[in-house]
């Protein structure tokens, strides 16, 4: 199960949920799902993430926390989801570079 540690690293921050959805141009209704694990972590963007992380001044594993069948979390678990975090931005830009690729053939074959 992954869960989302943003309410305590916001808290820490001294950043209220209205000024933390705004900065990131986000309802609050939406951090407060997140917040309280209802969201599903599927339907966040890498963009949110990353906005989060810079806001929250805290990695990915801090702010993402897989934990298997309920356990306590480790370091490990954490570490993890920085892993597939940077996957995902890596495969997020081969995406953009072979899409700009596909553009400049379909640009020559016009």
């Amino acid at each position: 199960m992954i869960t989302f540690n943003i309410k305590t690293l916001r808290m820490k921050k001294k950043i209220t949920q209205g000024e933390l959805a705004s900065i990131l141009k986000i309802r609050t209704q939406t951090l407060g799902n997140y917040e309280n694990n209802k969201g599903e972590p599927k339907t966040i963007s890498i963009n949110l993430i990353d906005g989060l992380c810079e806001q929250l001044s805290c990695s990915v594993g801090e702010l993402m926390v897989y934990t298997p069948n309920n356990e306590v979390s480790t370091e490990k678990s954490a570490q993890s989801m920085d892993d597939i975090l940077n996957s995902l931005i890596e495969a997020q830009s081969t995406i953009k570079e072979l899409r700009s690729r596909i553009d400049a053939i379909e640009k020559k074959d016009s």
